[in-house]
């Protein structure tokens, strides 16, 4: 018996050389790269000893959905419309989850972990996920404290938060120098800035505080 780490969602790409395949347009393919395909939207159980699928289901490109005689003469039916990979994946984890079947953990590329939408469904459902992001996701701090909420449940002041940063490389990781980083001062006196090699910022009125910013970049 497989007992699943985590659930992988990702496509899955079959390479056709027909145009009249329902759902075959020119798409990413894998190692291929470009080339005439159909993808499915897949749900794998996958463990340390292997995976196994649960779920799949076929993507209707937007092109196909605007052209019901095709879609006719391909045999796709008339309520099929065309939905984006990642509400297809909502939809197939809510009917697994008719099957009694749920999730230890939900992974996925960055074409899912980039789409806001698809990741507030995750935690809409109470699906923990771990999701690949590009290097140009805003992100916040993963050490900065959750702000208190205000009276009566408001969210806090935008002031109170930290200010957003880009992700520089895989998640969890940093490939380069990041922001000039603000250390803490004495008490009530205002705090300095340290700044990395090669930056045009010079530092304000204090020094920082010894050892705070070594000769290593900051």
């Amino acid at each position: 018996m497989l007992r699943p780490l985590a659930w992988l969602i990702d496509d899955h790409p079959f390479v056709r050389y027909g145009h009249g395949t329902a759902g075959a347009i020119v798409q990413h393919c894998g190692e291929r790269d470009q080339h005439l395909c159909q993808v499915a939207v897949s749900v794998h159980a996958v463990s340390r000893r292997g995976s196994s699928p649960l779920h799949w289901r076929l993507f209707l490109p937007q092109s196909w959905a605007e052209d019901r005689a095709r879609c006719a003469k391909a045999g796709v039916p008339p309520q099929i419309a065309h939905r984006t990979k990642q509400r297809i994946a909502l939809d197939l984890l809510d009917e697994l989850d008719q099957w009694g079947l749920a999730p230890p953990l939900v992974v996925a590329d960055s074409d899912y972990g980039t789409n806001v939408a698809f990741r507030t469904g995750l935690s809409a459902r109470a699906i923990r996920w771990l999701l690949a992001v590009t290097g140009h996701t805003v992100v916040l701090p993963a050490t900065e404290p959750r702000s208190p909420p205000g009276r009566a449940g408001a969210p806090a002041s935008p002031s109170a938060r930290s200010p957003p940063i880009t992700a520089t490389g895989p998640a969890g990781s940093s490939t380069g120098p990041g922001p000039p980083i603000t250390p803490p001062g004495p008490a009530g006196s205002p705090p300095s800035r340290c700044t990395s090699p090669g930056s045009s910022s010079a530092s304000t009125s204090r020094p920082p505080p010894p050892g705070f910013c070594p000769n290593a970049p900051c």
